[in-house]
Order: structure tokens, then sequence, then C-alpha cells
């Protein structure tokens, strides 16, 4: 039986609703519990990769497409993985990088190019004995980069904002992940809408919240993600969170969002490692008691013998 790995899409039509920062974190997540996680970037933005060593915003300015997941989508370069696939300085993390030449490639009509929306598909199925978690960031819009990104994957996971706005695309979302099901990946499932950036003092979020939970029901993962200072400050260092300080409260939201898409996708995919990493125990250390007695009767022993 051949290995299959999880693929994940994050994917919203709207920016600035977590989608990046799920990816990263969540990527840390299952790396930290001893997964192989491979991470696409899709996006022309290329935030994902520049959160990442021995990448950062310089380095994929300078970056040559043809090393880059362009080469996925351009017939003139080399897409093989020894071409575009990085090692981080995270353990357990590969990446293919984006760079903004990705853009030209994401046309608004993806069913129009035949088999370049199998494009990642193919290259998951390339590498997938090496990965136990595919990660697939996307734009926010719906067009070839998500389309293709939905071709490729299991599963897909729509970040939300508790908002009106942010809201107001769900429908767009289940539309377009409808029509790559009935013309590309029947095998595709929306695992459902995350709840990010949450603010719990708002009382505006708490209303969405629950009216989004009444709308859709179970489509709505039980688990949210906070709006928390501590997400800019992972990415400024580079580290996902719960690698970064896994005590904090962001951390255990991280860790049961994990645990969530691991019970979600339980029906396709078994072998994954789930288990939470327990901290090692520091043993204080003893410095062995100075045996003074005894070394006082051998001295006096020793004295009285010389007497």
């Amino acid at each position: 039986m051949n290995h299959k790995p999880l693929v994940l899409v994050s994917s919203n039509r709207k920016g600035g609703c977590s989608k990046t920062s799920t990816v990263f974190h969540t990527a840390g997540e299952f790396a930290r519990r001893g997964n192989r996680v491979l991470l696409l970037d899709c996006d022309p933005q290329a935030s994902l990769s520049q959160s990442l060593k021995p990448f950062g915003s310089r380095a994929i300015e300078q970056l040559n497409p043809e090393r880059s997941v362009v080469a996925l989508f351009d017939d003139r370069m080399d897409p093989s993985p020894e071409n575009i696939l990085y090692a981080t300085d995270i353990e357990n993390i590969h990446l293919v990088p984006a760079c903004d030449a990705l853009t030209k490639f994401n046309y608004p009509d993806p069913t129009e190019y035949g088999f370049l929306q199998d494009s990642l598909r193919h290259f998951v199925t390339e590498v997938s004995g090496d990965f136990d978690v595919v990660l697939i960031d996307t734009p926010p819009n719906l067009q070839m980069l998500t389309w293709c990104a939905l071709v490729a994957a299991d599963y897909c996971l729509t970040p939300v904002v508790p908002e009106d706005y942010a809201a107001q695309g769900i429908v767009h979302v289940k539309r377009f992940i409808e029509s790559v099901q009935q013309s590309r990946n029947g095998d595709l499932r929306w695992m459902g809408l995350l709840i990010a950036m949450v603010q719990p003092r708002l009382g505006i979020h708490s209303v969405y919240e629950q009216v989004m939970r009444d709308a859709y029901a179970g489509l709505v993962l039980d688990s949210n993600v906070p709006l928390v200072t501590i997400f800019k400050e992972c990415v400024s260092n580079k580290t996902p969170v719960t690698l970064y300080k896994p005590k904090v409260a962001a951390s255990k939201a991280i860790i049961a969002l994990v645990d969530e898409i691991f019970e979600r996708s339980s029906e396709t995919h078994t072998g994954l490692k789930t288990e939470v990493p327990q901290p090692v125990k520091k043993t204080a250390s003893r410095k062995p008691r100075a045996k003074t007695g005894t070394t006082k009767k051998t001295t006096t022993s020793s004295n009285r013998k010389a007497a």
C-alpha cells in the first residue's frame, strides 16, 4: 500500500483572515509531534516563505523563480524536487517557496488550462513517500492557484474572522469547492470553518461566532484561534508558537486545532503521529555530602597512634 500524506489547504477569498498564520503554526505542531511536513506556498505574496529560515523578505525577492513553486506552472522550468524543495531550520519541515513571479499564473478561469490544473497534484504524488502532512497556503482569491491547491488536496480548511464582511464570502468558497469536486477532485472534502483572530472581549465577535455556529452547525470547528500579540512575535522569530512558547494560551489553541484536524481526517488518514510530546522532566542534581565524620575519626585515630 502506497504511503499517502494528509494534504490540507488553507483557503478563503478574503485576505487578513489568518490563512497563512494557520499553516505556519499548525506546521510547527505537526512537526513537533514527529510528522514530516511539506509546506507548499502558492501565494505570490510569499508571506509563508518569508516566515521560515533560511528565507526572509530579501531572500524571497532575490529568489530565482526556477527554484520556487513557479517551476510547477512554467513548462520552461525543471520542477524536480531537488530544484525547488528546501529544508528549513525547523526539524521535520520542508518548504517549496513562492515568489512574485507566481502572480502571472493565477488565471481567473482555471478550467481553461487543461493539465496545468493537475500540476500541484502531480508534485505531491511524486514526493508523497517523504512526507506525512502537506499544508498548502493560497492567495486571497478563488482563481487558478487556489484551484490547483484544491485539486491536490484531501481537505480544505477555511479560516474566517467572526465579523460581517469576513463571513460574507463563505458561500463563494463553498461553491468553488463544489466546482473542484465535480470537475477535478471528487475526493476533496471541506473540513470546515476555523473561527480565527477571535477577540473574546469584542461583543460582535461573540455574536458572529454564535451566528456562524447556528448557520453552519457541524461545519464550524470546535476549536478557534485568538488574536494575540505572540503570533506576531513568533513570525519575527521565525518559529511557530508551540515550538517557541509551548505553554502559553496561544499554543494551547493551536494544539487543540491540530487535535481536531486529526479527528476530522481520521476516516481517510491513519498512521499520523498524534501524540503531544511530553516535556522532559529535569532532575535536580545533588552534590554528594562530604563524609566529614569519617574523616574526623580517621584523623583522630591517626593522631592517637602517632602520640
